[in-house]
Formats: C-alpha cells, sequence, structure tokens
C-alpha cells in the first residue's frame, strides 16, 4: 500500500519529506501555471525523483455548478483537454472529481438535471482515458445532499 500527500504545488517538498510515497496535487493550480513555470515543475519533479500521481479537484469551481442556469458540460472542454495533457505529462494516472459544492444539489428540482452531469462525466472520462488517466468519482458528504 502506497500513501499520498494532498496539497498544491508549494507544498510539493513538504509532502515528499512528510513521508509519503508520492503526492496528490490541486489540478486547477497545473493548469493555471504558464508554460515556462509547468516545464520547470515537470523538471523539479524528474529531479527529486517524487512522483505525483493523483490529481485532485480537478475542476476549478467551488459554488453549484452542474444544476444550475443553462450549465453547458462542452463549456469546460478545453480546460480538460489541457488539463489533462499537463498533468499526464506530470506523471498522473488517477484524476478525482470531488468537488463537492460543485455537485450539490441547490433545490430539490435539481434531480431533474443529473443528465447534464451524466453528459460531463462520459466527457471527463474519455479525455482522461485519450491521456493514459483514469477519472475517479469522489463520494459526496452529507453535508452536500439533499436531505
Amino acid at each position: 500500500m502506497k500513501f499520498g500527500g494532498f496539497g498544491n504545488i508549494k507544498d510539493y517538498k513538504n509532502i515528499k519529506s512528510a513521508g509519503y510515497d508520492f503526492a496528490e496535487l490541486d489540478m486547477p493550480e497545473i493548469e493555471e501555471l504558464s508554460e515556462k513555470d509547468f516545464d520547470s515543475f515537470v523538471s523539479a519533479v524528474k529531479h527529486e525523483n517524487f512522483p505525483v500521481l493523483t490529481g485532485a479537484r480537478i475542476l476549478p469551481v467551488k459554488e453549484p455548478l452542474f444544476f444550475v442556469g443553462s450549465f453547458d458540460p462542452e463549456s469546460l472542454r478545453e480546460y480538460l483537454k489541457k488539463t489533462c495533457r499537463r498533468s499526464s505529462r506530470l506523471g498522473i494516472t488517477k484524476i478525482i472529481l470531488g468537488n463537492g459544492k460543485a455537485r450539490s444539489f441547490v433545490q430539490d428540482s435539481d434531480r431533474q438535471k443529473e443528465h447534464i452531469f451524466i453528459d460531463l462525466l462520459r466527457m471527463m472520462a474519455q479525455i482522461a482515458a485519450e491521456n493514459g488517466q483514469e477519472l475517479i468519482l469522489e463520494p459526496l458528504g452529507p453535508k452536500y445532499r439533499l436531505p
């Protein structure tokens, strides 16, 4: 069994120092890096010989998203392509869709919009697979569910 430590890029060396087997990093932060900073970080990971195997919080959202307004999964396609391509280059083989708030229902009628979420999951899984990655759907905790 291997243990991973979660954090941001600034935490990478501390995760290694703490004795974890690998790092799990925030994917939106990886996507936001300039090309130069991303290339430097890839080099640093290779130099440290400490893998980044898991990407967390694949989506750059913290508020309800999938069940509000006229959300269209296609609006995230280019972001997902970039973040999966970059994270794959970094060595990430498993990406986690946590984002509890983004996946939470705002009202009971939101359940009728589940097909939108399913469409996004399909697209995410396809893009991840194209990059040699597995998509992991993290269960929602009780505070994100309707009673």
